[in-house]
């Protein structure tokens, strides 16, 4: 019975390095590429904001030209 237990406490202690050394490094990197993500596609969508103002302006430039 000691020894059932001894091997469970040995096993959980290799689940647990097999964690920290593994699964938490891998886990780290995807919180870290969705941040990247997120970063770019605010950057995106300040960049298409702003070319629809900019659209925007110069149609609203050429109505003004053509009604003159």
């Amino acid at each position: 019975m000691i020894e059932t237990v001894q091997e469970l406490i040995k096993n959980a202690a290799e689940l647990a390095e097999y964690i920290q050394s593994n699964i938490l490094p891998d886990y780290d990197n995807f919180v870290k590429a969705g941040e990247r993500y997120n970063n770019d596609a605010v950057h995106i969508n300040d960049i298409v904001g702003n070319f629809n103002k900019m659209s925007f302006e110069r149609r609203q430039s050429i109505i003004i030209i053509k009604g003159c």
